[in-house]
């Protein structure tokens, strides 16, 4: 017997439009079903063209709003997937999509790196990482991952940048060079300090750095 998938009133001579909606319920109803429909299968077309990240997180975030226009209607007759499995399907490929960026990123930064000669070009290589990762949060509802990633690089660009000053720190102390050592230890002391970093994460570093200062006669 005729059932609404709205309303699931029966009845043997309900008439029955697409989807499985009654006539009654299909003005209300229906377009959104059948825009949603249509919008879910678009967007899927379209990815499959698109290389760039940011449009194909708009385009999975679309898509995701679509399942859950869908998703009051459970499983409806002419729809071959179940919104709410198909949304989660697409909340992990936005994951996928993230952490395949941050990867690339976090690579090519560390590449580069060894590849650099100058100080400074070392940390603009994790600095224009970590913005171009950072760019992606405007295109999510949930930045934990990026987050996360970020913070680990801006500790590895702050290491690296503590490193530098505690090299030619210790270049200037086998020199002989004294004032000049303790100068640039206490340089990389303030480094630390001023950084993003959680000073839990440096203690090691900020031991190492003030016996050095201490000896060779601390701070002036």
């Amino acid at each position: 017997m005729p059932t609404c998938s709205v309303c699931h009133k029966t009845n043997q001579f309900l008439r029955i439009e697409a989807f499985g909606v009654c006539s009654d319920c299909y003005p209300e109803h229906g377009p959104v079903i059948r825009d949603a429909v249509a919008g879910i299968v678009q967007e899927a077309e379209y990815r499959v063209g698109v290389k760039r990240t940011d449009l194909q997180l708009d385009s999975v975030a679309r898509s995701i709003a679509h399942c859950e226009a869908l998703r009051r209607y459970g499983v409806l007759p002419g729809v071959d997937v179940d919104p709410g499995i198909l949304a989660g399907e697409l909340e992990a490929a936005r994951t996928a999509i993230i952490e395949d960026v941050i990867r690339a990123q976090w690579f090519a930064a560390r590449e580069r790196v060894k590849d650099l000669r100058g100080g400074g070009d070392k940390l603009n290589a994790y600095t224009s990482a970590i913005e171009r990762i950072q760019a992606l949060m405007a295109h999510v509802d949930d930045v934990g991952l990026i987050e996360k990633a970020v913070m680990v690089m801006r500790a590895e660009r702050d290491k690296l940048a503590f490193d530098q000053l505690f090299d030619r720190a210790e270049l200037a102390e086998a020199k002989g060079q004294r004032a000049k050592a303790r100068d640039l230890y206490i340089e990389a002391a303030f480094s630390l300090a001023k950084d993003v970093t959680p000073d839990e994460f440096q203690q090691d570093l900020r031991a190492k750095v003030e016996a050095k200062i201490n000896q060779l006669g601390g701070r002036p």
